[in-house]
């Protein structure tokens, strides 16, 4: 293989920068610098230690852990024999982690020491025969192996990563992306034809702090690992860890949630001669508050990119560049930008027609990045992917005369906070459970900090006693804490149209009257 851009499966990534950048510093964790060779040879082995643990071609395999070097070289030993990588989300209850797992069918998973406890806790509530392996014990299992490459064939339209979403039944859904969406999404990016900021260099060196388990950190390591640049990875994001890690290793792009960035604004050691080397910083999952834009421009003083999508489309699918963010804010600032090459997008109405410019109505995207579809779920799938592969996002929001799109609502009953996307229906189901509860609404409200925060509308079964704290309390054992209501408010009655529909719009009116838009 000479180009890069000739490969079918994300292993072709380590295997072709073993030849042309054996040497070269592929990921710094720990302090422990990994070559590119060593990286594609201790694959091959992670490869052939998973065969030797049953695992075969379109088999899952989980990973649940904080970030670390061993994820992305089990990506590529996953490729390696045409299996799929599976990272769960280390902030779910034992609940939903054990739904994910036996959803996966997963032989095996990989875990970081902190949740062994975690872990013993979901196996001792199935009755599947999974092979646990502890990274800390990660070495010792890999080193039995043969380092050649198993070579299994693998398809660019096969899976590669799943990853888990909260679902509008109150289930997770296991979004399948494949070698495809996240190949064609590396190569666009490095395009000549592309802007500069959104193309990468091999002597670029990122930081990679997001949580893997999400698009934003597995997207921003494997952008890196296929430029051949290099990537340094923090376990869990830290604001003072990302300081030093940018002064220490020269960071010259990074990939943060605006939250995040709140955080690090707000570290007294931060100045401006320790980001000298920072060039780009990307930012998603929500917008960022004009103030905290300023705020930021003046203190790091590099180039700000702001990118939507979500795990459906294979991660970013529109980017507000650079030139557009200005102090004073400019209008465009409150849009999420263009599409970015190889991406259509549409603002259709309830009967599936296209609007006029200006006009608004449900965003649907069509890009190779889009994934299979969900995971053993036909219905939904059917229900989100439109003839021509066009995704429905369930975003509302209207396209400009220049094609900058605009987010307005959504349609789909979901709370976007602190970068985490929350269904109404899963935190419903979650609180039904409750014998005080009679009927349950939630909705998203405003929230300085998270950009949005849940909020249950309850209406308790008589004779029961208010005691929001419990009722929480309660919650948090089957979800995680992040998904549960922040507020309860105790209502006689919950409003209804007259074919009993809950009208949520109606809760949320009260919370949402100083703005102009229903997300936050």
């Amino acid at each position: 293989m000479t180009r890069l851009e000739q490969s079918t499966s994300i292993g072709d990534i380590s295997r072709f920068q073993a030849i042309h950048r054996a040497e070269n510093t592929a990921l710094i964790f720990n302090d422990e610098h990994l070559s590119y060779k060593a990286l594609d040879t201790l694959a091959s082995q992670s490869a052939n230690g998973l065969m030797a643990a049953g695992v075969k071609k379109n088999d899952r395999i989980c990973y649940l852990g904080t970030n670390s070097a061993h994820y992305f070289e089990l990506i590529f030993a996953a490729s390696k024999i045409a299996a799929v990588m599976c990272p769960i989300n280390w902030r779910l209850s034992t609940t939903e982690i054990l739904y994910i797992l036996e959803d996966t069918e997963a032989k095996i998973i990989f875990i970081t020491n902190e949740f062994s406890e975690t872990v013993n806790k979901v196996l001792a509530k199935t009755s599947r025969n999974i092979t646990v392996v502890n990274i800390d014990n990660y070495s010792d299992w890999r080193k039995k192996n043969k380092a050649s490459d198993p070579k299994v064939e693998c398809g660019l339209k096969d899976d590669v990563i799943q990853l888990y979403t909260s679902g509008t039944t109150g289930y997770p859904k296991g979004v399948r992306l494949s070698n495809q969406s996240l190949l064609l999404t590396r190569e666009r990016e490095s395009k000549k034809s592309s802007p500069e900021w959104s193309r990468w260099h091999h002597n670029d060196v990122s930081l990679i702090s997001m949580p893997c388990f999400h698009m934003g950190g597995t997207n921003y390591g494997l952008s890196t690992l296929y430029a051949g640049a290099t990537g340094v990875i923090t376990s869990q994001f830290d604001p003072l860890n990302q300081i030093n890690f940018i002064k220490k290793y020269g960071i010259t792009k990074q990939f943060i949630v605006p939250t995040a960035l709140r955080i690090m604004l707000k570290e007294q050691s931060l100045s401006n001669t320790e980001l000298e080397s920072l060039k780009y910083i990307s930012y998603g999952s929500s917008p960022i508050p004009l103030d905290l834009m300023e705020s930021a421009i003046e203190k790091f003083g590099c180039k700000f990119i702001q990118k939507y999508g979500m795990t459906e489309t294979g991660g970013s699918c529109t980017a507000l560049a650079p030139e557009d963010h200005t102090i004073p804010p400019n209008p465009r600032m409150n849009s999420v930008g263009k599409p970015l090459n190889g991406v259509r997008l549409k603002i259709i109405n309830p009967s599936g027609l296209e609007q006029k410019i200006g006009d608004k109505g449900e965003i649907v995207i069509q890009s190779t990045g889009n994934m299979n579809g969900y995971w053993k779920n036909i219905q939904e799938t059917k229900k989100s992917i439109l003839d021509g592969n066009w995704f429905k996002t369930g975003d509302v929001g209207y396209l400009d005369q220049e094609g900058y799109l605009y987010i307005l609502d959504r349609v789909k009953d979901m709370i976007l906070s602190g970068g985490e996307n929350i269904y109404s229906a899963e935190v419903e189901r979650a609180l039904k459970q409750n014998p005080t509860i009679d009927q349950v609404a939630v909705i998203g409200v405003p929230d300085k900090k998270w950009g949005e925060s849940v909020k249950a509308c309850i209406v308790l079964k008589p004779n029961t006693i208010k005691n929001e704290t419990k009722i929480i309390s309660e919650c948090k054992k089957i979800l995680a804490s992040y998904k549960c209501p922040k507020s309860i408010d105790f209502l006689t009655e919950l409003p209804r149209s007259t074919s009993g529909k809950v009208l949520k719009r109606q809760l949320r009116k009260p919370y949402w009257v100083a703005s102009n838009k229903q997300v936050n």
